[in-house]
């Protein structure tokens, strides 16, 4: 089961093994979180993975069922917890940081052979 706690900056939601799928994608059933609202394509988030790492992630996909919408997360790079907390929070990253993430988030979906070359 998912948990979210609704915050002023992104949300935040506690993931759980039974909803791990392959290459970073999970699926969270909207039943499972409290969020007060719905995510929408593209959003980012931070999670909570079964591992009790903070991670980032954003919102790929929605499908909807009869009784629900589930949300298909990529999870992303490990946040260190005072950068998990200011995105929570919605207070200023620092730009640097910001940077320093998105190289690595760059870095870790390339294929392994151009890591090789780098």
């Amino acid at each position: 089961m998912s948990v979210a706690c609704e915050t002023r900056g992104v949300e935040f939601v506690r993931l759980t093994a039974a909803e791990a799928l392959m290459d970073g994608r999970v699926v969270v059933r909207h039943s499972d979180t409290t969020l007060a609202r719905g995510l929408e394509p593209g959003e980012e988030i931070v999670v909570l993975d079964a591992d009790g790492e903070l991670r980032s992630a954003h919102v790929v996909d929605l499908d909807f069922s009869l009784t629900d919408t589930h949300y298909v997360l990529e999870v992303g790079l490990r946040l260190p917890e005072e950068v998990a907390s200011r995105r929570i929070e919605g207070e200023q990253e620092d730009a640097g940081m910001t940077e320093l993430l998105g190289l690595l988030g760059e870095l870790r979906t390339r294929p392994v052979e151009q890591r090789r070359q780098v």
